[in-house]
């Protein structure tokens, strides 16, 4: 969790292949699943966002048995 969003866009773009078009959101989190950052593209700048967890269980959305998992965002 120590990289920046430098760091993070390029994990994006050389490890997973991806591209930063559309309205993508790429969420990473760490090893005990308490913290998250989220790296988002709005067509001219990136976004960070980070949020961390108080509860141990951490947050249920990180699986640690798959590296890339799709989201899909609700209204």
């Amino acid at each position: 969790m120590r990289k920046s969003v430098d760091g993070l866009a390029a994990i994006v773009n050389l490890s997973l292949a991806c591209d930063f078009s559309g309205e993508s959101m790429f969420i990473f989190c760490n090893k005990s699943r308490n913290r998250v950052k989220i790296i988002e593209w709005d067509g001219d700048c990136f976004w960070l966002y980070r949020k961390s967890c108080a509860s141990q269980k951490g947050f249920e959305y990180c699986d640690r048995d798959s590296s890339l998992l799709n989201v899909t965002m609700q209204n």
